[in-house]
């Protein structure tokens, strides 16, 4: 009994991995670069295979099921909602509200990341954040302006140490916050600006720092 309901699980998420993979309409090979380090073609062959199915740890579970626009629970055949919960426009309860720590302060050499330091705070409608750490940091200068990011933006962090290719990302380079499209090239990390006058900077994995995701960007412009 439990090895076939074991098996009848594991089926069941290669089928759901599978659809939601070919719904988004890119290959194997295409999700692997997208999922980045560490994952590769074979391995999600393996995820949509269910003879040889072989779950994910958790972390790049959840970047899957986030990049595929589906739920954890979904994939793990634990619900049949596909889709994450949509949030509406001016229904938020006021007691259903997070207050969001701003860490955009570099300080002599080290970096003031903690929450514990700060001394600003931004309030969201906790349904519109991710359920992990979140932060946030002060946008300086024009460099992501294409991606409608503008100088005295809040961009909003989701606290990771990982980020898939092509992931706009918060950065820590040299003591400093960066915000930008990160890269995985050729064993080096690329910083991509959405702005023509800069150009990509391009570092060594160990001379930076993912700090966290891109998760979205409260303008307040003077």
């Amino acid at each position: 009994m439990y090895a076939e309901a074991r098996h009848a699980r594991k089926a069941l998420f290669a089928k759901r991995v599978k659809a939601a993979r070919q719904r988004k309409g890119i290959s194997q090979s295409e999700l692997a670069v997208q999922l980045g380090t560490g994952i590769t073609r074979s391995g999600i062959a393996k995820w949509e295979t269910a003879a040889e199915t072989a779950e994910p740890e958790y972390e790049s579970l959840v970047q899957l099921a986030d990049f595929l626009g589906v739920t954890v629970n979904y994939l793990l055949g634990l619900s049949e909602r596909m889709e994450p919960e949509r949030t509406i426009a001016n229904l938020f309860p006021v007691d259903a509200m997070r207050h969001v720590p701003v860490l955009g302060t570099i300080a002599a050499g080290q970096p003031r990341l903690a929450v514990e330091e700060a001394d600003e705070f931004i309030t969201l409608p906790a349904d519109v954040l991710p359920c992990s750490e979140v932060f946030a940091l002060r946008v300086r200068g024009d460099s992501m302006i294409e991606e409608q990011i503008y100088n005295g933006d809040l961009a909003l962090i989701e606290r990771m140490p990982i980020v898939p290719d092509k992931t706009i990302a918060a950065v820590l380079v040299d003591d400093e916050a960066t915000l930008k499209t990160v890269r995985y090239l050729d064993d080096h990390v690329v910083l991509l600006p959405a702005n023509p006058a800069y150009r990509p900077m391009v570092y060594r994995p160990d001379e930076v720092r993912i700090l966290g995701k891109l998760r979205m960007v409260v303008q307040q412009r003077g």
